[in-house]
């Protein structure tokens, strides 16, 4: 549930700012897929979220309900809620130092949720990318949500 939550979350995130056609699956599952034309999100723009910890409380909560089929969020749950709240935190936290980092203040977004089915030389690739954005002309950044045990050997892309 962590996980399915999160990315929900960070989905609503990043596509309240999108004002094109969000698409559902009949599971209830949205996506946007890759855009022709990306659309922008500013550095003041995730500030906000990151400064209004009680909306994302209440997004975290209503998802947990709507994934436990009930109308309360209680016990255990709760404290789901509250790590979810402090992944969506860190992760806008990231985003905010990956801009000053880059020295811009805008993310564009080139999709979300994007699905990929596709062979690089012998290996099939299937899947959805959470999101690609970028800073900078001629570069995009692949970003994949992890909510469980990340080794750095399960990150580390080398020639080798």
């Amino acid at each position: 549930m962590i996980g399915t939550v999160f990315h929900a979350v960070m989905f609503d995130i990043y596509a309240s700012a999108y004002d094109g056609q969000v698409n559902r699956t009949s599971d209830g599952r949205c996506w946007v897929g890759m855009l022709e034309t990306p659309y922008e999100i500013s550095k003041d723009y995730l500030k906000q979220w990151q400064d209004d910890k009680v909306k994302i409380e209440a997004m975290v909560m209503s998802m947990i309900a709507q994934t436990m089929k009930t109308q309360q969020v209680s016990g255990r749950n709760l404290v789901i809620g509250d790590v979810i709240v402090q992944y969506v935190l860190k992760t806008l936290e990231r985003d905010i130092e990956y801009l000053d980092e880059s020295k811009v203040d805008r993310l564009r977004i080139y999709g979300l949720e994007v699905p990929v089915d596709t062979t690089v030389g012998e290996f099939k690739i299937k899947g959805l990318i959470d999101r690609i954005d970028s800073v900078r002309d001629g570069e995009i950044r692949v970003v994949d949500y992890k909510t469980g045990k990340v080794n750095k050997n399960d990150y580390d892309i080398t020639d080798k």
